[in-house]
């Protein structure tokens, strides 16, 4: 699936699309779905076992974003959804200051590596900032 600019050429689920006039042109093709994986994120020895107290997502935009997480044998462990609201002091353009743009989430888990989905629920804007795992102190 590949997406261009506003007047460009698309190619989605196989089939090419030329948008000619603009006017044309629905939120459908500005905003596709996003859908982002990480590989497996180990942070540490491999062997070593973690403990994580909270996941904390930075993201932009309007719209609902679920982040979805898998231990290091693919088990489903964490399903959450957020939904981030455009700020009114910045109405049309994402912030560049993204530390008040946090979202902590609860994540209670001992693993050896983990790893995370992320994926747009609606068509709105979103922008994922950055992701952190906070690790329960020794």
């Amino acid at each position: 699936m590949t997406f261009g600019t506003r007047g460009a050429i698309y190619s989605r689920l196989d089939e090419t699309v030329e948008i000619n006039p603009i006017d044309d042109i629905t939120d459908d093709f500005i905003r596709p779905q996003m859908t982002v994986e990480t590989p497996i994120l180990w942070h540490g020895s491999i062997d070593e076992q973690k403990e994580a107290v909270a996941l904390i997502v930075q993201a932009a935009g309007a719209g609902r974003l679920r982040v979805t997480a898998f231990d290091e044998q693919g088990n489903e462990v964490l399903v959450e959804e957020i939904s981030v609201e455009l700020r009114d002091d910045n109405p049309e353009k994402f912030p560049q200051d993204s530390l008040d743009l946090q979202f902590r989430i609860p994540f209670q888990l001992r693993y050896r590596g983990v790893q995370l989905k992320f994926e747009s629920i609606d068509l709105g804007s979103l922008e994922i900032l950055g992701f952190a795992i906070e690790l329960k102190k020794a």
